[in-house]
Protein backbone atom coordinates (compact mmCIF):
# COMPACT_ATOMS: atom_id res chain seq x y z
CA UNK A 1 0.00 0.00 0.00
CA UNK A 2 3.05 2.35 0.84
CA UNK A 3 4.60 1.86 -2.59
CA UNK A 4 1.40 2.49 -4.40
CA UNK A 5 0.89 5.73 -2.60
CA UNK A 6 4.57 6.82 -3.22
CA UNK A 7 3.90 6.05 -6.96
CA UNK A 8 0.64 7.54 -7.48
CA UNK A 9 2.00 10.85 -5.72
CA UNK A 10 4.99 10.57 -8.14
CA UNK A 11 2.67 9.95 -11.02
CA UNK A 12 0.48 12.95 -10.03
CA UNK A 13 4.20 15.48 -8.87
CA UNK A 14 5.12 14.86 -12.98
CA UNK A 15 1.57 15.28 -14.48
CA UNK A 16 1.39 18.53 -12.94
CA UNK A 17 4.63 19.90 -13.49
CA UNK A 18 4.95 18.68 -17.38
CA UNK A 19 1.09 20.52 -18.15
CA UNK A 20 2.72 23.70 -15.87
CA UNK A 21 5.46 24.13 -18.12
CA UNK A 22 3.90 23.00 -21.77
CA UNK A 23 3.88 25.90 -24.00
CA UNK A 24 0.06 25.35 -25.33
CA UNK A 25 -0.83 26.41 -20.95
CA UNK A 26 0.94 29.91 -21.25
CA UNK A 27 -1.45 32.49 -22.86
CA UNK A 28 -0.15 35.26 -25.44
CA UNK A 29 -2.42 37.32 -22.92
CA UNK A 30 -0.71 36.49 -19.77
CA UNK A 31 2.87 36.91 -21.82
CA UNK A 32 2.07 39.94 -22.87
CA UNK A 33 3.09 42.95 -21.30
CA UNK A 34 0.55 45.41 -23.15
CA UNK A 35 -2.04 44.93 -20.32
CA UNK A 36 0.81 45.97 -17.63
CA UNK A 37 1.49 48.80 -19.69
CA UNK A 38 -2.27 50.03 -19.91
CA UNK A 39 -2.81 49.73 -16.33
CA UNK A 40 0.83 51.88 -15.45
CA UNK A 41 -0.73 54.60 -17.84
CA UNK A 42 -4.30 54.80 -16.47
CA UNK A 43 -2.51 55.19 -12.76
CA UNK A 44 -0.31 58.32 -14.30
CA UNK A 45 -3.26 59.90 -15.67
CA UNK A 46 -5.02 59.45 -12.55
CA UNK A 47 -2.04 60.60 -10.35
CA UNK A 48 -1.68 63.96 -12.69
CA UNK A 49 -5.96 64.28 -12.57
CA UNK A 50 -5.12 64.29 -8.50
CA UNK A 51 -8.49 63.62 -6.39
CA UNK A 52 -11.30 65.71 -6.95
CA UNK A 53 -11.81 68.99 -5.35
CA UNK A 54 -14.04 69.59 -2.40
CA UNK A 55 -14.89 73.26 -1.10
CA UNK A 56 -14.65 73.31 2.37
CA UNK A 57 -18.12 74.52 2.56
CA UNK A 58 -20.09 71.79 1.94
CA UNK A 59 -21.01 68.55 3.69
CA UNK A 60 -19.91 65.22 2.43
CA UNK A 61 -23.76 63.45 0.53
CA UNK A 62 -25.60 61.15 2.87
CA UNK A 63 -26.08 57.72 2.40
CA UNK A 64 -30.14 56.98 1.49
CA UNK A 65 -31.69 54.52 4.14
CA UNK A 66 -32.42 51.87 1.43
CA UNK A 67 -28.51 51.63 0.46
CA UNK A 68 -27.78 51.62 3.76
CA UNK A 69 -30.38 48.64 4.58
CA UNK A 70 -28.99 47.06 1.15
CA UNK A 71 -25.52 46.72 1.71
CA UNK A 72 -25.52 46.83 5.69
CA UNK A 73 -26.17 43.15 7.11
CA UNK A 74 -29.22 43.12 9.71
CA UNK A 75 -28.63 43.91 13.33
CA UNK A 76 -29.67 40.89 15.99
CA UNK A 77 -32.62 42.11 17.70
CA UNK A 78 -34.46 42.46 13.45
CA UNK A 79 -33.91 38.24 13.09
CA UNK A 80 -35.52 37.06 15.98
CA UNK A 81 -32.89 36.08 17.94
CA UNK A 82 -33.58 37.21 21.58
CA UNK A 83 -30.24 38.58 24.00
CA UNK A 84 -28.13 37.30 20.88
CA UNK A 85 -29.15 33.99 21.81
CA UNK A 86 -31.01 31.34 19.01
Amino acid sequence: MTTFRLLTSLALVLLVSACSSHPSMRSSQAMSSDAAAAIDQALAQAEQAGPPAQSAGTAPVAVPDAVAEAVLPPVAGESGMKNGLM
